[in-house]
């Protein structure tokens, strides 16, 4: 897998739904700087990333999740 630049990393965060700038760069800070990291998850580890908030944790799992429609 190639490097991204960090700026792609916040874009591709982004197109999560319920994830704007501010959600990604708290994600990416958390050191998720993909959409498969993230995938990867547990409800509960997306709920331990500092400012990130019980309710869109929740979003966050159920959009990624639920794509397979």
């Amino acid at each position: 897998m190639e490097e991204r630049s960090e700026e792609e990393a916040l874009r591709e965060l982004e197109k999560i739904d319920g994830v704007g700038p501010a959600k990604a760069r708290l994600l990416y800070d958390a050191g998720h700087t993909s959409i498969e990291s993230i995938k990867a998850l547990s409800l509960k580890e997306l709920e331990k990333i500092e400012k990130l908030g019980e309710a869109t944790a929740k979003k966050i799992y159920s959009a990624l999740h639920t794509e397979e429609q």
